[in-house]
């Protein structure tokens, strides 16, 4: 019995060390790889700085390069906020399959039912919008405001931003009356922000909480995002990272598009890191949830989240462009990897740039794992 107890003693203590051995070359592995591929990207003109966190099985290391105001020698830390724009969409997502486990409505559910209003026009041939329709960007809803449009065709962002400032519920839900469908929901890709907005505002009426109260009940509490926010304080707003255009140039901040649930979120890196492990623990049943494939015949979503499967591995991914910050989400839920990226600037190829380097550095782990 003893030399049993000493064998298996022995045994537990080998595991141990060749776990802590294999994470210190996994983080060697990570770091090296994000070095490598930041400084790769800070080769491109347009990218002032960059930032990143990875989740890596239980652990978690950041990483920051360049300067946020390029010759201020200003290098962004963990005190860094940035405007995460669409982001904040998987949060919208995670709200909704809460929802769904609640029970508080379905996904083959009639968003009409949870309108305050007649909307007859939300139906193409007798076939509705549906909750899963908002989802996953196939509802037929316009990607832009009603109105916005005009003033996109010529150019006009000051004239648009204004216009956006000035929008309201009330005028939203006025909009809503006049848009006409074109196509039976489900079976068309068109990302709208109008529509996850609009579940937003769903959300609130069946928990009957704003959705403040809701991302901080639901995510900010149970992760202890502290410093994920809509709204920022005076002191937060220094902190906010100035974004930047291709030329270099300082752009205005990005107006609030109503309730804010489509993109308006502020965050770090390390709340990011902490996103990212709450939606990576094992016991997260609402996170799995929102991880289940909903779209049909269209662009492979979950709820809200973007599907990638190259038979070897699934990841979750999505992209935050605000007007001058550029951000990229990825989870691997099976081998616990995720990556958090994002720059204080925004041009016409940036999502993608963010998107090859954050595939990059996850490649660069996932091969890791697989030795």
């Amino acid at each position: 019995m003893k030399n049993t107890y000493l064998i298996v003693l022995a045994l537990l203590i080998t595991a141990s060390c060749k776990s802590q051995n294999e994470y210190k070359y996994s983080e060697s592995v990570a770091k090296k790889s994000i070095y490598k591929n930041a400084n790769e990207l800070l080769t491109n003109k347009g990218i002032n700085s960059v930032a990143i966190g990875v989740y890596l099985k239980g652990n978690q290391f950041s990483a920051y390069y360049g300067e946020l105001d390029k010759g201020n020698n200003n290098v962004p830390n963990n005190s860094s906020i940035y405007a995460i724009a669409s982001i904040t969409k998987t949060m919208t997502g995670f709200l909704a399959a809460k929802a769904v486990l609640d029970k508080k409505f379905n996904l083959e559910d009639d968003i009409r039912q949870y309108l305050d209003s007649d909307y007859k026009n939300l139906s193409f041939n007798n076939h509705p919008i549906k909750i899963k329709h908002l989802l996953t960007h196939t509802s037929g809803l316009p990607a832009e405001l009603v109105g916005v449009e005009a003033y996109l065709k010529i150019g006009d962002i000051k004239g648009a931003l204004n216009f956006v400032k000035s929008y309201e519920k009330v005028d939203f839900f006025k909009d809503l009356k006049t848009i006409e469908l074109s196509k039976t929901p489900g079976t068309n890709y068109l990302y709208s922000s109008n529509g996850t907005n609009l579940l937003g505002y769903i959300l609130e009426n069946v928990y009957e909480m704003s959705y403040e109260q809701l991302l901080k009940k639901f995510i900010f509490e149970p992760s202890e995002m502290n410093n994920t926010k809509l709204e920022l304080s005076d002191l937060e707003l220094q902190k906010l990272t100035k974004g930047h255009d291709g030329q270099g140039n300082i752009t205005p901040s990005q107006p609030r598009f109503h309730l804010g649930a489509d993109g308006y979120l502020k965050s770090t890196i390390p709340d990011l890191q902490k996103y990212m492990k709450y939606l990576l623990d094992d016991k997260n049943v609402v996170a799995q949830e929102s991880w289940k494939k909903i779209s049909q015949n269209t662009t492979p979503m979950g709820y809200f989240w973007h599907i990638e499967n190259d038979n070897k591995t699934t990841i979750y991914k999505h992209a935050g462009t605000a007007i001058g910050t550029t951000s990229f989400l990825i989870i691997s839920p099976k081998h616990k990897i995720g990556i958090a990226m994002t720059i204080n600037s925004r041009f016409s190829n940036s999502s993608d740039l963010l998107y090859k380097t954050a595939m990059s550095i996850f490649q660069d782990i996932y091969l890791l794992k697989q030795e």
